[in-house]
């Protein structure tokens, strides 16, 4: 199962976004990223606005009750820039929110082999078991990754939305 949608916020919060990313180089595959970082991340709280709207619609479309995220981080890419396969474990889904420029995820789904390509304020989500890589870029692109799980799902299928039976 892959998600996608539409940030419907983009457009006002990315702007404060993006000039609070700070980051290092990852072993010369991003030109920069704050995973595994302890300086303080001062874009959460925006990204935190942003993502709320979005993980409110995945969670009533899949009829779970509710959902936390567990982490985020954000990575640059430059061209020549990848991020080989890997899967998320800890968690239950995976997402990334591609905060500038244009690119794809690479997937190993039954469904899909290639995220088609996502434009600037494009949210995907799937399974965190799911394996995936940021294959080589051909033009910059940043994406804000974060992890997160869902709470049993939703007692009725009727509810109209996660807040229902909260």
């Amino acid at each position: 199962m892959i998600w996608s949608t539409t940030a419907e916020l983009h457009s006002v919060l990315a702007p404060k976004i993006l000039p609070l990313l700070q980051g290092r180089p990852i072993e010369g595959t991003i030109t920069s990223s704050d995973f595994g970082s302890t300086a303080p991340q001062h874009y959460l709280g925006l990204v935190k606005q942003l993502l709320e709207p979005v993980l409110d619609r995945f969670a009533r479309e899949h009829s779970y009750r509710a959902w936390t995220v567990h982490r985020t981080w954000f990575q640059h890419y430059e061209p020549g820039d990848s991020h080989d396969w890997h899967v998320h474990p800890g968690c239950h889904f995976a997402g990334t929110y591609l905060i500038q420029g244009t690119g794809t995820t690479d997937v190993d789904t039954p469904e899909a082999w290639s995220v088609p390509e996502s434009t600037a304020g494009t949210v995907v989500v799937f399974p965190a078991y799911t394996a995936h890589r940021a294959p080589l870029t051909d033009k910059p692109r940043t994406v804000i990754a974060f992890n997160f799980s869902v709470d049993q799902p939703l007692v009725s299928p009727t509810a109209r939305s996660v807040r229902d039976f909260l």
